[in-house]
């Protein structure tokens, strides 16, 4: 079977009636829900209207409403200086009362449909935007497009668009948009009513809603060319902005929490050597912190020796020598008695993979047993030298058999010298015949950068398989694959780092390019089943 269809990711009250005699007795209903959002009926200034200097605008509906999260939902393009007050002056109409002087020949849009909801059932007024003018007449061009994650390539929603004057690169960090709108649920958003200029294109997922670039946790995106506004029509570009955060430059927490077996858990804005708790409160006794890191040495896993009484300390987090912060030992829930056992898969060195919710310290290996067509059999269990939690075990199981592998209490000993319950773990060594085949091939690309990063992933996205592919190789084979229905992510990695990196505004440079595959591949048992990969561009954001 061969499939090449890959695809970029992109964008974009009642009287009542008393009968006397032989009437049926039955429910008063209400009629039917209304689902019909509230209708604007008349506006100051009037839809459309021009040459508007009022400081006050006015909108009237068919029926009574209520506001909800204004400060969230009203858009107004171009922004203003400070954030208009909104309010009901009677249940049908709201006011908008400006803070701050509107532009002189400018065309305004006010998006406010989503913070207005009728009041029995909150139908919002979606799709309502009041469209004036300060000058003589509307400026009517566009530009479209969509904003979607770069990485996952699944549309966002709610990301301001912003549009600036060519040369204005400094408005984004400082100042403020020429125009703004939001994205759609698809990802899909308009700018509209633009003057016949030429714009520089920005997107964001703007966390203190001040229309500015100013915090290292919001997402952007840019396009580094200048894109011109023109009609609406079929003719039209459209524009895609790839959303990424871009790489902190300097170390900081990113989320702490404490899980479910005691481990404090420490994301970090980049890559650390050493991370140190140091208890502020405690006078006594010896506490200790086991570090276990992630692959990319980006986030800890800080386990204490002891649980005893953390609640009541307060603890300094040293990385590298600094100190970070001072934060409390929370745990959200309580710690299970027993140390859970699971099986994670397969190895190279091993039949069987475990792992447990703790680190082990020991394991009784005579604690493991096979059964087999109701016969016990030898089986070989060790702890990971490389990997604490892991467990590695030998079955020799033969093709097309299926077992049990039985775990009795006391099989493994963790750091808080606690140990599991019995655990029993159904296994199956399927034949050759059930289980398939995937051939990736590739062509090239002369003009491709460093390297490729292929993954296999199955239908929640996790990674089955991957590869990394050097400049000048056509092929790569997954064999003893499960029968399932997966897809195929393929990241552009122009630095050869092995992991998919950000833009960065400074020098636009755009977030290494990822591809994925629009439907399934379907793997199936006794089947060699071959992708063909055409030639993958490493730059995204340009025309």
């Amino acid at each position: 079977m061969v499939v090449n269809d890959l695809r970029t990711f992109a964008y974009w009250g009642v009287p009542a009636l008393l009968l006397v005699g032989c009437a049926q007795v039955g429910e008063l209903t209400g009629g039917p829900k209304d689902e019909a959002p509230p209708r604007l009926l008349r506006s100051t200034p009037e839809q459309g209207s021009t040459n508007f200097n009022g400081d006050r605008l006015v909108l009237e509906f068919d029926e009574r409403i209520q506001l909800e999260r204004v400060r969230d939902r009203l858009l107004v393009s171009p922004p203003l200086d400070k954030q208009p007050e909104v309010k009901l002056i009677n249940a049908r109409t709201v006011a908008v009362e400006l803070q701050s002087p509107l532009l002189p020949d400018r065309t305004y849009t006010f998006s406010i449909g989503e913070a207005i909801k009728d009041l029995t059932e909150g139908n919002q007024a979606l799709g309502l935007d009041l469209v004036f003018a300060t000058g003589n007449a509307l400026d009517s061009l566009s530009i479209s497009g969509t904003v979607v994650d770069a990485f996952s390539g699944l549309p966002t929603k709610d990301a301001l668009v912003l549009a600036y004057p060519v040369g204005g690169d400094s408005a984004f960090v400082t100042g403020r948009p020429t125009y703004t709108t939001r994205s759609s649920a698809d990802g899909r958003f308009r700018l509209q009513h633009l003057r016949d200029e030429e714009y520089q294109v920005r997107a964001l997922l703007d966390k203190n809603a001040n229309y500015r670039y100013d915090l290292p946790s919001e997402s952007i995106a840019f396009r580094s060319d200048p894109i011109r506004a023109t009609w609406a029509d079929s003719t039209q570009t459209t524009v895609e902005l790839f959303l990424f955060q871009e790489a902190a430059t300097a170390q900081r927490i990113v989320d702490q929490r404490v899980k479910a077996d005691g481990q404090w858990m420490i994301a970090l804005a980049l890559e650390a050597r050493t991370a140190e708790v140091q208890d502020l409160a405690r006078t006594g006794g010896i506490l200790q912190w086991r570090s276990l890191w992630n692959s990319r040495r980006d986030t800890v896993e800080l386990w204490p020796s002891d649980t005893t009484a953390l609640r009541e300390g307060m603890y300094r987090l040293v990385v590298d020598g600094i100190a970070l912060d001072t934060l409390p030992y929370r745990p959200l829930q309580r710690m299970p008695f027993h140390t859970g056992i699971s099986l994670t898969g397969t190895g190279e060195e091993a039949d069987l993979l475990l792992r447990a919710t703790r680190p082990l310290a020991g394991i009784d290996s005579s604690r493991f047993l096979l059964e087999l067509d109701s016969l016990e059999r030898a089986v070989q269990v060790t702890l990971s030298t490389t990997d604490p939690f892991t467990l590695e075990v030998r079955t020799a199981l033969p093709s097309d058999s299926k077992a049990t592998l039985t775990i009795l209490p006391k099989a493994v000993r963790d750091l808080y010298d606690g140990s599991n319950d019995t655990v029993r773990i159904a296994l199956q060594r399927r034949g050759e015949k059930e289980l398939g085949t995937m051939r990736i091939r590739f062509q090239q690309d002369s003009t491709a950068q460093g390297v490729r990063l292929v993954h296999l992933l199955d239908g929640s996205g996790k990674v089955l398989r991957e590869a990394r592919v050097e400049h000048g190789q056509t092929e790569v084979v997954w064999e003893r694959l499960v029968p399932a229905s997966c897809t195929l992510r393929v990241i552009s990695d122009r630095n050869s780092n092995g992991r998919w990196d950000p833009g960065a505004l400074s020098d636009y440079r755009q977030p290494e390019r990822v591809y994925t595959y629009d439907k399934p591949l379907q793997v199936r048992a006794a089947w060699d089943v071959r992708v063909d990969l055409p030639a993958l561009p490493s730059d995204i954001g340009r025309p």
